[in-house]
């Protein structure tokens, strides 16, 4: 798993630095904005003109208020993971208004050893925020293997660790005096857990043992 996460790496890195192989690119600042733009602190993006960039009709056309971010890791239990939320925010009509914005999200994960989690959920401002709703549902399944503490470890046995637990919320509240919310919600999830004993084969100094 670890060498297919080096060679998607380096295919990435090759997508990316390929229009760079083989063509020229234009860089075009206009002369006229050069004292200005630098007068101001620095260049800005919007300045330069990038014709071989395959990514500015894209970056032109994407929702402001569409949010996603990827998150790279790595642990001892899982090895390698990334896991990739987003959101998007849906603001008040009134440009006055004082409502903070709904958000709608959710999230994937997926690590090297198979482990992977995955939701969706909501937080709601309704009716010039009189009314607040929060919802959501995930499932996770993890896998790590347990060696144990302090000198347990030196023993060679582990303990693989299999955990699955589906969960969903909600809840709802209604503003009655100021910032005063009364509400109801729900909460439900399991956790199932299955562990397996495993013996590791002994090590010893030498391979071929003679009688």
């Amino acid at each position: 798993m670890a060498d297919r996460s080096l060679l998607l790496c380096a295919f990435a890195l090759l997508l990316l630095a390929g229009p760079a192989a083989g063509q020229d690119r234009d860089f075009e600042l206009p002369a006229s904005d050069v004292t200005e733009t630098i007068s101001d602190g620095g260049v800005e993006l919007s300045d330069a003109s990038m014709d071989s960039n395959p990514f500015r009709r894209f970056a032109a056309n994407w929702p402001d208020d569409l949010v996603i971010a990827p998150i790279p890791g790595r642990s001892p239990q899982v090895g390698w993971s990334l896991a990739l939320a987003g959101g998007y925010f849906i603001g008040s009509r009134a440009e006055d208004s004082g409502v903070a914005p709904s958000v709608l999200g959710g999230f994937a994960w997926y690590a090297e050893n198979d482990s992977y989690a995955l939701g969706v959920g909501g937080n709601l401002h309704l009716l010039d925020d009189d009314l607040r709703v929060n919802f959501g549902a995930g499932y996770m399944d993890v896998r790590y293997r347990f060696y144990g503490v302090g000198e347990s470890n030196d023993l060679g046995i582990s303990i693989d660790v299999l955990q699955e637990a589906p969960m969903a919320f909600a809840s709802a509240s209604f503003r009655v005096w100021k910032k005063l919310y009364l509400g109801l919600g729900y909460l439900a999830g399991t956790v199932d857990t299955e562990p397996k004993v495993i013996l590791d084969p002994p090590r010893f100094p030498f391979t071929d043992l003679v009688v």
